[in-house]
């Protein structure tokens, strides 16, 4: 752990970006160093708000740096930059150590402070994530996902055991006469998700999304304040062991493809070009003049923000120009593979010319390299900075500083600004989506429900005490004319009186014993739902008799309803309609003590899928 009088190299960093570089404190960096977080809190009123506001974390976990981003959206529907940092990770961790995930923690904390109100949102390599851009015909929102499912898996077949697929819709498109929709679908493998799940589960944080660099690209692009971009761009990343065309229109990504090439071929060029110079120089010597790192230092010395590196610190001496040129062939190589997927772009129905490029990556700040990029392709090209862009709300002091040093932070901000409305998750995919909404749904019908009791029973209360008013206005009025009206009751009225009774419920037995059955029918098939059918509805009514229940001769033992019946469709649809199908009959005055006696589901292997069930029932 660094000294208290140490200096952080994020605070370094934090100070280079604010345009402090000649006015370091010694002050070690802490969740209140931040000059936007500072700002942030000058303000009484947003300190008010904020308390209120969410706070959503985006995290990047690279090679050497953890990144960290933070902002929060007010109810104005406007997005601020808190805070961010960059933390550099020890080279003795293990990604998948106990130490990494404390190490983790214990940054995540001292960077946040309180996890009140905070949504977490992490970053996962897309290496392994295969992004494909279908059209699909023009189906119900039912079908969509079935849809998407088989056309993926026929493009692109995988082990569901292995891999799951997600999707987003962008639309519609015109194909030939027929209007299609136009479908992002993505295959993620399980495990990685996993992983990072049981990471942040194990060190007690809780995590709201997993998305990968393109799609947090793409929240920056949709939330951004105008077309700044065109409507039509590409961003090349540049990589360690890859890079990555992206392809957005009109705030979508609509194509990505990896390349084989990144920074390791250019290391690999420039070793090759090194050696081969120094080796013309030296006939007949065949050892290596220049080894990895410090090829590596040479290729990194074009960024602008590095360490400033003299040319005494290598075995050879190379200008930025020479050791420029000298990775020109890997360079070119990615080029051209770029300008292929521009042309299978181009050739889509429908796809027009890509106007811009946008290059990121680790030496994405070296203006030649930039250069070379548009001049090779014919379009223009430059360098991805999103802060200039004005998506988050920023002083204009606040975004000035390290060119390079920003730009890092690029991925952290975009999943910084995540929301499972516009951003996709690999932990929340269109089957849990479905799954929120029915409950959704369920809840909202609920709530209805109640709301129209409620309703019915105000109006039943009201029209009660209307009633009740008049009943005791004439209750009053009798009451005045008792005297003149007085009525004497003899024992024989009482015996007229009494017979009478108990002929009127002889009479209500015979016609309840009559039409029960009836009765019992009628109300079965008014709450019987049209995707359940009845195969069999069985009565049994007894002799009725209307005592008290649980005395004997009530016949409550025999005033048993027995109905079989089947649900075809998959298992969660049949067995949530079951339930819903119980509720219904619970909520009947008529039935009592209702259970699910046998349920049995009969997948489609062996037929029809359907679920059969009987559910027993008490009448009263």
């Amino acid at each position: 752990m660094p000294r208290l009088n140490e200096i952080t190299s994020t605070e370094k960093l934090l100070n280079l970006i604010r345009g402090r570089e000649n006015k370091i404190s010694e002050k070690p960096h802490s969740f209140y160093s931040g000059s936007h977080y500072k700002k942030f809190l000058k303000d009484p009123l947003n300190k008010i708000i904020s308390r209120h506001e969410p706070v959503t974390l985006g995290i990047d976990i690279g090679f050497e740096f953890l990144r960290l981003v933070k902002i929060t959206r007010s109810y104005d529907n406007k997005w601020r930059l808190l805070d961010w940092k960059s933390v550099s990770i020890p080279g003795t961790l293990s990604k998948g150590s106990a130490e990494f995930a404390e190490f983790l923690k214990s940054e995540i904390l001292l960077f946040c402070g309180s996890l009140k109100g905070l949504n977490i949102w992490v970053l996962m390599s897309a290496a392994n994530v295969e992004v494909r851009h279908i059209r699909i015909p023009k189906v119900s929102k039912k079908e969509i996902a079935n849809a998407v499912y088989w056309t993926t898996k026929k493009e692109l077949p995988f082990d569901e055991k292995e891999n799951f697929i997600d999707f987003e819709l962008h639309g519609e498109v015109t194909d030939q006469g027929v209007t299609k929709f136009l479908i992002m679908a993505y295959i993620a493998p399980v495990k990685e998700v996993e992983e990072i799940k049981n990471l942040f589960s194990k060190i007690e944080l809780p995590l709201s999304g997993i998305t990968i660099v393109p799609f947090a690209i793409q929240n920056i692009i949709r939330l951004g304040k105008g077309n700044v971009f065109g409507a039509r761009f590409a961003i090349l990343f540049i990589g360690n062991d890859f890079s990555r065309i992206d392809i957005y229109d009109t705030g979508n990504l609509v194509m990505t493809r990896d390349i084989k090439a990144g920074t390791n071929s250019m290391i690999d060029s420039l070793i090759d070009e090194i050696n081969f110079r120094e080796k013309s120089h030296v006939p007949g010597d065949h050892a290596l003049y220049a080894d990895r790192d410090e090829a590596k230092k040479m290729l990194f010395s074009l960024d602008p923000g590095s360490p400033h590196i003299k040319e005494k610190d290598f075995s050879v001496s190379l200008t930025s120009e020479e050791i420029f040129v000298m990775i020109l062939p890997a360079m070119e190589r990615a080029v051209r593979q770029v300008e292929r997927t521009f042309g299978h772009y181009a050739s889509q129905p429908g796809n027009e010319k890509i106007e811009n490029i946008y290059v990121s990556g680790v030496l994405s700040v070296y203006k030649p390299l930039v250069d070379y990029v548009g001049e090779q392709l014919g379009i223009k090209s430059e360098v991805l900075d999103f802060f200039n862009q004005q998506v988050c709300s920023l002083n204009e002091n606040e975004i000035k500083g390290l060119f390079s040093g920003r730009i890092a932070f690029i991925p952290a901000l975009g999943a910084a600004l995540s929301d499972n409305k516009h951003t996709l998750n690999l932990k929340f995919t269109y089957k849990d989506k479905e799954n929120d909404s029915d409950i959704k749904r369920f809840n909202r019908n609920i709530f209805i429900a109640f709301a129209s009791a409620v309703f019915v029973c105000a109006v039943i209360l009201g029209y009660q005490g209307f009633v009740a008013r008049q009943k005791r206005a004439e209750l009053a009025r009798l009451e005045r004319n008792l005297p003149q009206n007085i009525v004497y009751v003899n024992r024989d009225m009482v015996r007229q009186m009494a017979s009478t009774v108990n002929e009127q419920q002889e009479e209500l037995k015979l016609y309840s014993k009559r039409y029960m059955g009836v009765a019992v029918i009628s109300e079965v098939s008014m709450l019987t739902p049209p995707d359940i059918g009845l195969t069999r509805l069985r009565v049994s009514l007894g002799s009725l008799s209307f005592g008290e229940k649980g005395t004997e001769g009530d016949g409550s033992a025999a005033e048993i309803v027995l109905i079989d019946g089947i649900i075809q469709g998959d298992r969660n649809f049949a067995e949530a309609a079951l339930s819903r199908y119980v509720m219904k009959l619970d909520s009947s005055p008529m039935f009592s003590k209702i259970s699910v006696k046998e349920s049995n589901y009969t997948p489609a292997s062996k037929g029809a899928a359907a679920l059969y069930f009987t559910i027993n029932m008490k009448i009263g």
